[in-house]
This record gives C-alpha cells, sequence and structure tokens, in this order.
C-alpha cells in the first residue's frame, strides 16, 4: 500500500491519504480521487498510478505543470520512497510503505526533540551554528547536513510541546557528541 503526505507551501500542518492500487487522479475539482483545492493547482492536474508493481506519476496537462523533485516532468515518470511532487502550493511526499507501521519503527529507534511553543514549525535547530533548518519532508531517523555548517544531524522523533517544565540545553552553543540531533557517523545517501 502506498500513500502520499500533503503539505501546502507556506502553511503549517500536513494530511495522509492511502493512494488506490489503480490510478488515483489529483487536482483542485472536487470529483477528483484526491482533491487539492488550491489556486495554482489545475482542476485535473495530475495522476498517480501503479502499473506492474511500481508507482508512477503523470501530468495530465496541467497549467503549471508537475515536479517530482524540482524536476518538471513531461512523460510518465517512475516514483520512489520520499520523493517530492509539487502541483502549484501543494507538496506530495510518496511513500510506498504504510504510515503506522513506518511511524511505530522510528519511534522505537530514533531520538526525541520535544518541541518548545515558540520553535519554528517542523525545525530543528543545529547544534554547531544555531540555525534552524525545515524537516517538513523528512522522516526520523533521516540523515542530513546543515545547510549552514555541514553538520552531520539525524532526524528526531518531534514530540509537541505539553506546556510542562523541559530541561535545559546547557550544550546549546557547542557541538556536544552526545546530543541526539548530532551524529559524528558517516552521511549515506
Amino acid at each position: 500500500m502506498a500513500s502520499i503526505t500533503i503539505r501546502y507551501k507556506g502553511e503549517d500542518g500536513h494530511e495522509n491519504m492511502q493512494l488506490a492500487d489503480g490510478r488515483s487522479i489529483l487536482g483542485r475539482s472536487s470529483d477528483n480521487t484526491i482533491p487539492l483545492p488550491k489556486e495554482g493547482v489545475s482542476r485535473i492536474h495530475c495522476a498517480i498510478f501503479l502499473q506492474d508493481d511500481e508507482w508512477f506519476v503523470e501530468d495530465l496537462g496541467s497549467s503549471n505543470g508537475t515536479k517530482v523533485n524540482s524536476d518538471k516532468i513531461t512523460e510518465v515518470t517512475a516514483l520512489e520512497e520520499r520523493d517530492v511532487i509539487r502541483c502549484g502550493p501543494a507538496r506530495l511526499t510518496f511513500h510506498v510503505k504504510a504510515l503506522k507501521k513506518r511511524k511505530k519503527q522510528r519511534e522505537k529507534l530514533y531520538p526525541e526533540h520535544t518541541v518548545q511553543a515558540n520553535d519554528p514549525p517542523e525545525s530543528i535547530q543545529c547544534n554547531s551554528c544555531n540555525g534552524w533548518l525545515s524537516i517538513t519532508h523528512r522522516l526520523p531517523g533521516d540523515r542530513m547536513r546543515c545547510p549552514k555548517c555541514d553538520t552531520k544531524l539525524t532526524i528526531p522523533l518531534l514530540i509537541p510541546h505539553d506546556g510542562s517544565a523541559s530541561a535545559t540545553d546547557e550544550n546549546k552553543n557547542t557541538e556536544n557528541p552526545n546530543d541526539p540531533l548530532h551524529d559524528s557517523s558517516e552521511l549515506v545517501l
């Protein structure tokens, strides 16, 4: 079973949608399999479909085009885990496996980070340069480099702030190898 995580540029939050094993039509019209009711999305924008045990996306003549990982597509394009499909302001992250199963596995394996009330949404702070990194299309356990200082980081599981007191970070301005956001192992992409 495959699914997509739908986010809209400039908006908080997301929605998870399971994809039909046949063909899912996406677009602004409410008649579509998966409606994307935003300006900049064509009424019938694109299709995501399963063929011969492989998932594909196809632009259906949309006005603004469809992009996969920043590349505008002009023909049927194969999808891989965590590809980002752009339809106007919609950002669709493609997932091949069921979300619940993967979420349970990742919760057990990766560090946690409590989100504070004043933290930017879906972001983490680099412990080396204190810059904020967007992790919108990342999953707990993913590895990435800070674009400012090139420090290797492992994406933590974000825990919403519930108003209770949290421990202060004494090493906020220094690199700490024991910090769950710092990963000194080799980055594998």
